[in-house]
């Protein structure tokens, strides 16, 4: 769904920006492992739509597998120096 993958990413960006932002503090050689986030879905809380795309425990699921795959992407250069 075009509407979803534009939510995951609008999502994404924060946090892979923060994450950015803490490994510049940090210095390249403190961060030696690529971070691994975990994002809890509370099925209690009430529902929450962005542009009309409901936010789901999927959704989430995606939006983490999105941010680790950024990540992931982000660390390989620093790897091969």
């Amino acid at each position: 769904n075009m509407n979803e993958d534009k939510v995951i990413k609008e999502l994404a960006q924060p946090i892979l920006e923060k994450l950015k932002e803490l490994e510049k503090e940090m210095g390249p050689d403190e961060m030696i492992e690529i971070p691994r986030i975990k994002l809890m879905y509370d099925a209690n809380a009430a529902p929450i739509e962005i542009n009309g795309v409901k936010i789901t425990e999927e959704l989430l699921e995606r939006l983490e597998k999105y941010v680790q795959e950024e990540l992931d992407a982000m660390r390989m250069p620093t790897i091969l120096h």
